[in-house]
């Protein structure tokens, strides 16, 4: 028997692909598009190619990070569910790519 999402459209593992689908997507933005912009924009100059090694250094030190927040995090969601820290995490990283995009030049 399937179980019905809360808004009743589909069951959970549609719902689940279908999130990650949109994850993988941000995150090719982040990880792919975003050092490239930075290393074809002129008006940086001599600072691009720093710039591309400096976001990605960024990014992994916000992956662990957010690792090792998830991990002391997992007791608090082992009683209260994993609802709050996903939710968190995705306002985190809609942040993260808003910032980036004001960061981008023109």
């Amino acid at each position: 028997m399937d179980r019905q999402s809360s808004a009743g459209t589909g069951d959970r593992r549609t719902e689940q692909y279908y999130h990650t689908c949109c994850a993988a997507g941000t995150g090719v933005l982040w990880g792919n598009v975003y050092p490239t912009v930075l290393g074809y924009a002129r008006r940086f100059d001599r600072l691009r190619e720093s710039l591309v090694g400096l976001s990605g250094v960024c990014g992994g030190i916000g992956e662990i990070v957010g690792e090792v927040a998830l991990g002391l995090l997992g007791k608090w969601m082992h009683f209260h569910g994993k609802d709050g820290a996903v939710i968190g995490g995705l306002l985190i990283y809609i942040a993260a790519c808003y910032m980036a995009y004001l960061n981008t030049p023109a």
